[in-house]
């Protein structure tokens, strides 16, 4: 029983980052920088959640770069990407 709902955890969480990754080809394909800076957040998280510290922060990383060089007004008022990297670096 353990191991089916483990198997079934696995696999949502693999449709989960699965949807990211779609969603970025999409917003690359439309050059969509704010976009794509939403999918890197969401495959970080993605990372974050499964203990991948190292993969997180690579994703966060490049969702605060892009947030930067279009001059994302509300992730820069929250300072939401920032902090997804500061908590992940603690």
């Amino acid at each position: 029983m353990a191991q089916t709902l483990v198997l079934v955890l696995v696999l949502f969480a693999s449709l989960l980052v699965g949807t990211w990754y779609i969603q970025w080809y999409l917003y690359t394909t439309i050059n969509s920088k704010k976009g794509i800076a939403e999918c890197y957040k969401g495959i970080g998280t993605f990372f974050f959640y499964k203990s991948d510290r190292n993969k997180a922060i690579e994703y966060y990383q490049k969702s605060v770069a892009i947030s930067e060089e279009i001059n994302d007004e509300k992730a820069k008022a929250t300072g939401q990407r920032r902090d997804q990297v500061n908590a992940v670096n603690a």
